[in-house]
C-alpha cells in the first residue's frame, strides 16, 4: 500500500479569476467517476401584462443555460466536495447567528 504525504500548497492566481454566477447544477455518474457540472441560466425578460406574459412563455423555446464549469473527480473527490460545501454552509449559518 503506498504512503501517504502530506506538502504545503497555495492558490496561485485566486484571485484573478472571476466570480462566475452558478444556479443550475447537474451531476452524472459512471461507475466511480463523477461529473458534476455547473451553469448559468437568466430568466427571459417578458411583458409586464400577466396574460402577455404566459402567451410569450408558451410560444418561446427553451432558455439557454451558459456552461461555468464541468468538473470530472474521483468518489473520493466527489465527498470531499460535499463536505467542504456542508462546512461552507453551516459557517455560513453560524455567521448569520442561525444554529447548523
Amino acid at each position: 500500500m503506498a504512503e501517504s504525504a502530506s506538502f504545503p500548497v497555495l492558490w496561485v492566481g485566486l484571485e484573478e479569476r472571476p466570480v462566475e454566477l452558478a444556479n443550475v447544477f447537474m451531476g452524472q455518474f459512471l461507475d466511480d467517476e463523477f461529473i458534476i457540472t455547473i451553469g448559468s441560466v437568466s430568466p427571459p425578460m417578458l411583458s409586464d401584462t400577466k396574460g402577455d406574459a404566459a402567451e410569450q412563455i408558451r410560444k418561446m423555446g427553451p432558455v439557454p443555460i451558459t456552461p461555468v464549469a464541468r468538473l470530472g473527480m474521483s468518489e473520493r473527490r466527489m465527498r470531499e466536495l460535499i463536505e467542504v460545501l456542508q462546512n461552507t454552509l453551516k459557517a455560513q449559518a453560524r455567521a448569520n447567528g442561525d444554529r447548523a
